[in-house]
Formats: C-alpha cells, sequence, structure tokens
C-alpha cells in the first residue's frame, strides 16, 4: 500500500455539535474566570446559543460539505498571517542526543548522518513506499508530509504563502553566511550521494567558508528579515530619505536666497559709485 493511499478512505473532520462546543468552551475557561466572571460567560454562552448560534453553526457544516477538514483552511490563515517571529512562537525546536559512537560527534560527521536519514526518508516518502501512520489501528492523514521537503514559506505583506517543489533535488547548506547548494538526487528520485559523499561536500564547503572574502556572504542588514519585521524598517528608511531630501531643498533655497541678497548688497554699495560716475560724465559733456 503506498503512503498517500489511504487519504481518500479517512474520515472528513467531524463538526462537534453546537450545544458540545460550547460546553467545551466553558470547562476551557471556567478556572480563568472569577465567579462573577464565570456567570457572565455562561449567560453570555446560552444568549449565543438561542440567537445567533444555530445559523452559524448550520453556515459551518455548508461550508465544510466539500472540505475534508474544515478547520485546515482557518489555521493556514491563522498560521501564515502572524507578523511575529516564526521561530518559537510559532515552529517549535528540538534538541538532539549526540550520537551513540563518540567520534561522530563532530560537526561534519553529525550533518551528514543526520542529511543521509533525511535523504533516506525523503527518498521512500517521493516513492509512496513510508508507512502511512496509524493510531492504534486507525490510519492517520499523510497530507502535511507533502510540506516536510522541498517547501519554503514565501512573505507577503498581507499573508505569506507556502509554496512547494516536489521535484527538487537538491540541498543547500549555510555556512558563515554563505549558501552552497548541490543535488542529492537523480532525475528519477534516487539518492546520488552516499553518506561518504556527503562528508566530503561538507569539509569543502566549510573549508571554502573560512577562506571567501566577506564580499561574497550572503548580504545582512535589515533586508535579511522576515518580510513582517523588515517593512518598518523600509518605512523609516524612506522617512528619512525623505527628511534629508528636503532638507536638500532648503538648503538649496537658503544659497539661492543668500546668493540674491549678496547680489543686492553689492549692488547697493555700487550705487554712489554710480552715481559719482553718471555726473561726471554729465560734467563732462556740459
Amino acid at each position: 500500500m503506498s503512503t498517500f493511499d489511504g487519504q481518500t478512505a479517512l474520515p472528513k473532520l467531524p463538526i462537534p455539535p453546537l450545544e458540545d462546543t460550547c460546553k467545551r468552551y466553558l470547562l476551557a475557561v471556567t478556572p480563568l474566570l472569577t465567579k462573577q466572571e464565570l456567570v457572565a460567560t455562561t449567560a453570555a454562552v446560552e444568549r449565543f446559543l438561542a440567537t445567533d448560534g444555530p445559523s452559524l453553526q448550520r453556515s459551518l457544516c455548508e461550508y465544510a460539505a466539500d472540505k475534508s477538514s474544515y478547520i485546515e483552511d482557518f489555521w493556514f490563515d491563522a498560521y501564515l498571517s502572524g507578523s511575529s517571529s516564526v521561530v518559537l512562537n510559532i515552529n517549535p525546536y528540538f534538541v538532539l542526543e549526540d550520537d551513540p559512537t563518540p567520534s561522530n560527534n563532530d560537526q561534519v560527521h553529525r550533518a551528514a548522518s543526520l542529511t543521509m536519514s533525511a535523504l533516506q526518508f525523503i527518498g521512500k516518502l517521493r516513492a509512496g513506499t513510508l508507512a502511512a501512520d496509524d493510531w492504534r489501528g486507525t490510519p492517520l492523514c499523510m497530507n502535511q508530509y507533502r510540506k516536510l521537503f522541498g517547501c519554503t514559506r514565501v512573505p507577503h505583506q498581507e499573508a505569506d504563502e507556502i509554496v512547494c517543489y516536489p521535484e527538487s533535488r537538491h540541498l543547500v547548506v549555510m555556512a558563515k553566511g554563505r549558501v552552497y547548494h548541490f543535488d542529492a538526487f537523480w532525475g528519477d528520485g534516487t539518492l546520488c550521494v552516499s553518506e561518504g559523499r556527503l562528508r566530503e561536500n561538507l569539509e569543502l564547503i566549510l573549508d571554502d567558508a573560512r577562506t571567501a572574502t566577506e564580499a561574497c556572504a550572503v548580504p545582512g542588514g535589515i533586508l535579511s528579515l522576515p518580510l513582517p519585521l523588515c517593512l518598518p524598517w523600509l518605512y523609516l528608511l524612506w522617512l528619512c530619505l525623505l527628511w534629508l531630501y528636503l532638507l536638500w531643498l532648503c538648503l538649496l533655497w537658503l544659497c539661492l536666497l543668500w546668493l540674491y541678497l549678496l547680489w543686492l548688497y553689492l549692488l547697493w554699495l555700487c550705487l554712489p559709485w554710480l552715481q559719482v560716475s553718471r555726473s561726471s560724465s554729465s560734467s563732462s559733456r556740459v
């Protein structure tokens, strides 16, 4: 059985009855509220059940009629629209234990071993030979596995976008601010590197990163930030440039005004001399 063969047989995510949802909501907020707040919240829930609740429940059921999961689109909206840092705030992280073999715990050996395991996992996933997950014999959805590799989050101003490249064959290595890449799969999806070759490639990458000049590094600064974090700085930079431009215009006009006033002052100084010259010329003609 292929990794994704069971997707069509999976049941749809059920929508619980409205009354059950409201009971679970009250159960969840009870430890967080005072007695007075709990009374007010309970009254609000009862009003919701008697007024808007049933119509909203019907709308949700209509919305979910052609979807396997009614909550997936809402989850993606919440996940991709947040402006806070993805690391720690949204995505989990984990710490790996050392390799049981002490000689394999240096940076290159450890990275090559982990990368090789990931590449073998990708090969099984793409070939469809990876066993599907299950819980106590019940198959689970494997759709999210498609977004584990060859997938990236593209930043946009309003909401980010997830873009996947299922035919990607390369892997990317970052070392000392520099980006390297090399192919790890053949065109038919089979591995084209061994763990030994990975170690050699990583050693070459580290050697090159240690000797490369700063000019080869990936540019840093505010433009390397995620777009939601970058925009305020870009706006501030635009304001600073605008302020400098206006300051330059003011200085230009001040210089022109100063030159004009200087010309008037010189003209005023020359007026007596011009009058004397004019008088002299008139006397000579007489």
